[in-house]
């Protein structure tokens, strides 16, 4: 594929964001493509920039969307950090317990 047939999600300013854009050239590919798919159902090639397929879906295709940084963060390391916490308190308290009583 050469470059000049790049297409892009747009980001990275406010008129791109959430865009689709891409060379003259690439978006006639992706026009291509979509007429393609509508009578195939799917399209599959390299001539798509950053995508390598169009496919027709049903109405209840469910869209995944990329997982946030914040819920990995609450799902991983928090749980990590408590853990550590009560670990140095109960060795804490073993060792204010054997001083007491040793």
């Amino acid at each position: 594929m050469a470059e000049d047939t790049k297409i892009i999600l747009g980001y990275g300013s406010d008129e791109q964001e959430d865009s689709l854009v891409g060379t003259e050239e690439g978006l006639q590919n992706l026009i291509s493509a979509c007429q393609i798919a509508l009578e195939k159902g799917i399209y599959e090639s390299d001539d798509l920039g950053s995508f390598r397929a169009v496919e027709i879906v049903n109405e209840n295709y469910e869209v995944y969307e990329e997982s946030n940084s914040s819920f990995l963060f609450g799902l991983f390391v928090l749980p990590i950090i408590v853990m550590s916490i009560f670990g140095i308190f109960f060795l804490g308290l073993g060792r204010v317990i054997g001083w007491i009583f040793g």
